[in-house]
């Protein structure tokens, strides 16, 4: 069972904290989250609401990769302890978006994994189960596939997040996860995040399928 706290860092965010909780809490019974992550035991997550400049505050002093700045666009942080988010009033609805994509993230780091992580697994996951594609978004993705096709997907593994985010890892994260459940079974994504090995060892196979399913899935966008 996932146990949801939600501490709000500050008093004006009190109001939301209910409202908050009742939605992510919701859309994880609807997206049958507690099943495909198959945890043995109860999982408690903690998470704290804030301005975006408490959270800029806490990355910078709680993340390697962000140490000496945190790009304006970053609205969610979450390590191994908890999951922070900046709350945008004017916008609560991508704000729980964001909430479900970085409580996705702390979820996946509650799973024992073998080896690396890969950050195209691990953001596609949070991306696809946040639902956080946009119509802008696809027409982005869209234009950059059939201008790179799919020469990219390697390097997207290799790169760091500000290059991860430029050369739209996301959206390709996103897409990723959407073929490996409607090809395989939403098992083999958190297989692959677990074993990232047996992914490396899959992946010029799974390249060539996912092309073809790029070619046909971003025809739907016109």
């Amino acid at each position: 069972m996932i146990k949801l706290n939600i501490i709000s860092k500050t008093n004006k965010y009190d109001y939301l904290i209910e409202e908050l909780k009742s939605k992510i809490l919701d859309r994880f019974e609807k997206k049958k989250i507690e099943e495909i992550f198959k945890f043995e035991n109860d999982i408690e997550l903690n998470m704290y609401i804030d301005t975006k400049e408490g959270l800029d505050q806490y990355i910078l002093l709680n993340s390697e990769s962000y140490r000496n700045n945190v790009p304006s666009w970053v609205t969610g942080f979450s390590n191994e302890k908890c999951v922070y988010i900046a709350i945008d009033e004017d916008n609560i609805s991508d704000s729980i978006k964001t909430c479900i994509h970085e409580l996705i993230h702390l979820l996946s780091y509650n799973l024992k994994v073998k080896e690396a992580r890969i950050r195209l697994l691990e953001e596609g996951l949070a991306y696809y189960y946040a639902n956080q594609m946009t119509t802008g978004r696809f027409s982005i993705i869209k234009e950059d596939f059939k201008t790179n096709k799919i020469q990219k997907f390697k390097n997207l593994i290799n790169m760091n997040s500000q290059e991860f985010a430029n050369n739209n890892g996301y959206f390709y994260g996103f897409f990723l996860v959407k073929f490996l459940n409607n090809n395989y079974d939403n098992d083999k994504i958190i297989f692959y995040i677990k074993n990232s090995k047996e992914f490396l060892k899959d992946l010029d196979k799974i390249q060539i399928e996912f092309e073809k399913y790029m070619s046909l899935e971003l025809e739907k966008y016109k």
